[in-house]
């Protein structure tokens, strides 16, 4: 991108929308041999141009990607840094992508990453990823009211509400996803019928996954011992 806005100022260019998709595979599966083909080139750009966040983002996931995650959390909060000293609209951006990444190491090392979760928010407030991910830890901290609200305001957003012109966001945190957390948060309430509807919801679209109906069928059961 840097480059082309710099081709774009020298020949006096424009950038158009258009409604032209793309279906990019290339991160599908398990990248460790392309993580390891991209650590060299990323630091070598660093090098060249250490105030470009999105470097320091895309390290630390490919360090991340072949396990080692100590150094690519040092190498996160580093581009942090980058990102305030030079701050920009792409800048926040990708500032927002290691927020992310940041709350997930967080995550799933069980640590508290709602400190984090709540800084990445108020720089970005419509990171629609970030929300889920303080669903998610809102769960783990067994917060179970607040992480229901939390999903159910992400599958009530509207469809041109679910992008902005920062991000971009994995659709299955508005349907599937959200779906499958707010059944989990409603059945530790005890809220089991309605938890046998978000699991119900979560498995129409994604009838593959067979874990949701048993979930669904569950959540059913526990409604109705509570009715006998």
């Amino acid at each position: 991108m840097p480059a082309i806005d710099r081709i774009c100022e020298r020949d006096k260019f424009s950038i158009a929308r258009t409604a032209i998709g793309l279906d990019h595979l290339g991160y599908e599966g398990d990248q460790a041999h392309k993580a390891a083909r991209n650590i060299p080139l990323l630091r070598q750009a660093i090098e060249d141009d250490p105030n470009r966040v999105y470097y320091w983002y895309h390290l630390a996931e490919s360090l991340a990607a072949i396990g080692r995650v100590d150094e690519a959390f040092a190498i996160a909060c580093r581009g942090l840094q980058a990102a305030q000293q030079h701050p920009s609209e792409k800048q926040r951006a990708n500032a927002s992508m290691i927020f992310q990444f940041l709350a997930r190491v967080h995550l799933e090392r069980g640590q508290d990453a709602l400190p984090l979760i709540a800084e990445g928010l108020a720089a970005v407030p419509n990171d629609h990823a970030l929300r889920f991910m303080e669903a998610r830890a809102r769960l783990h901290a067994d917060e179970f009211e607040k992480a229901l609200q939390i999903a159910d305001s992400l599958l009530s957003l509207e469809a041109n509400a679910r992008s902005n012109d920062l991000l971009a966001f994995d659709e299955r945190i508005f349907d599937e996803f959200a779906n499958d957390l707010a059944g989990v948060a409603a059945f530790r309430l005890g809220l089991f019928a309605e938890a046998s509807r978000y699991f119900s919801n979560a498995a129409a679209v994604a009838a593959d996954n067979l874990s949701y109906r048993i979930k669904s069928r569950t959540a059913l059961l526990q409604q109705q011992r509570l009715k006998a």
